[in-house]
């Protein structure tokens, strides 16, 4: 009888484990979906897509990188002109990050005009609180944002900005090791400078570190250098502090990234093909030279978009020939060369593109493309592309399909 007793008890014991090891899990999930955080990881997956070779070695081998993560509670600036390859380079700090401190927390978030929930730093705050909480080995950490789960009504209401940031705070302050935080495109958060406290990330930024007193954290941020971020940032931390992305430090990277795309993108297989070596230098030669002055890969990715569609070696040496000096050039060039059968629905796309708030399948966007308000019935299906595809061309360079998400 003591025997069976001793197994009843055993068995007893396992199940009230398993039962409280679900209704933890249970909770868990709750808290997840009430918290509501952005997933970072699409915005961090494509721009490692965009990464060649050893693309921003001139940084993580520099003097100013090497401080950031040798010094305690350090903090780091990147900023450079759109298109000159800010969040490329943020995918590649975070994936040092992970490999020279695999022990180490690391959290990242990628501001983003694409979507309204990644242009604020409430969406920021929560995402930061989601990645802290799935990655702390520490029950004291996780143990804040159960409290504040419960303190908003078992997730009956959602938090204030300043409970977010409360939170974040104590878990933070429960860690012993080294915690590591990559902000990119703060130029796109649309309180980056508020009057209200509470919501300006700025004003958070400087007093962030000062205001922890166990945690080592380590903060990077890049951006354009807009006058308002420079003059917040200029006024407390090192000049050494802040990097400029240079057109001498990123010339080797752009010809990777040139190069790259010839040998291996389908829209230059036609030139593979012909084998023609002197032309494919040619190629890399001229627009690493033009983009020198420019640092800027997204002036360089719509140059290469032309030269995709050209049908001979005389096609490629008129456009390498006529290259627009600026960005704003190649936009104007990419509009005025919009086939006039085509123009309506380019325009109703990016009309479309511009007011809304998150992005939207190549799917949908045919069905919108084939919306004419000036006909009754609106939607005609007669008026769909064939061809998803195809509706990328309207616009050429203007509008990017990311095939991972």
């Amino acid at each position: 009888i003591k025997e069976t007793l001793h197994q009843v008890e055993a068995h007893t014991g396992h199940t009230n484990e398993s039962v409280n090891s679900f209704q933890h899990m249970e909770h868990r999930k709750d808290v997840e979906r009430w918290l509501v955080a952005p997933d970072a990881s699409p915005n961090f997956n494509t721009a490692c897509e965009k990464r060649y070779g050893d693309s921003g070695s001139w940084l993580l081998n520099g003097a100013a990188y090497s401080r950031w993560k040798s010094q305690e509670k350090s903090f780091l600036w990147l900023h450079g002109l759109s298109g000159s390859g800010k969040t490329v380079l943020s995918s590649s700090i975070i994936n040092d990050i992970s490999q020279t401190q695999p022990n180490d927390l690391l959290l990242y978030f990628f501001f983003d005009f694409k979507e309204a929930a990644k242009q604020t730093m409430d969406g920021m705050m929560r995402a930061l609180i989601h990645q802290l909480s799935v990655q702390t080995k520490r029950t004291e950490s996780r143990g804040h944002l159960s409290k504040l789960y419960t303190s908003c009504g078992e997730g009956s209401k959602q938090p204030s900005l300043t409970q977010l940031s409360k939170c974040f705070h104590s878990m933070l302050e429960e860690e012993n090791g080294e915690v590591w935080i990559v902000l990119d495109a703060m130029d796109e958060c649309t309180s980056r400078k508020s009057t209200q406290v509470t919501k300006d990330l700025l004003g958070w930024i400087k007093g962030f570190q000062a205001s922890l007193q166990q945690a080592n954290v380590h903060l990077l941020t890049t951006s354009r250098p807009e006058k308002d971020i420079e003059s917040a940032l200029t006024e407390w931390t090192d000049c050494r502090n802040l990097v400029e992305i240079r057109s001498d430090l990123v010339c080797d990277d752009i010809r990777q990234f040139i190069t790259h795309v010839i040998a291996f993108s389908d829209g230059f297989k036609k030139l593979r093909d012909h084998k023609d070596m002197q032309l494919q230098n040619l190629i890399v030669k001229t627009l690493a030279e033009k983009a020198g002055a420019i640092p800027r890969f997204r002036w360089v990715t719509c140059q290469l978009d032309v030269l995709e569609n050209c049908f001979s070696k005389p096609d490629v040496l008129e456009a390498l020939s006529s290259l627009p000096t600026t960005l704003d050039d190649t936009y104007r060039r990419i509009v005025a060369g919009i086939k006039p059968e085509l123009l309506k629905k380019a325009i109703r796309m990016l009309q479309f593109l511009i007011y809304v708030d998150q992005p939207i399948s190549l799917k949908a966007m045919v069905e919108v493309v084939a919306v004419d308000p000036a006909q009754s019935p609106p939607f005609y299906p007669a008026n769909k592309f064939w061809e998803e595809e195809d509706l990328l061309r309207c616009c050429s360079s203007l509008v990017a399909f990311d095939k991972t998400s």
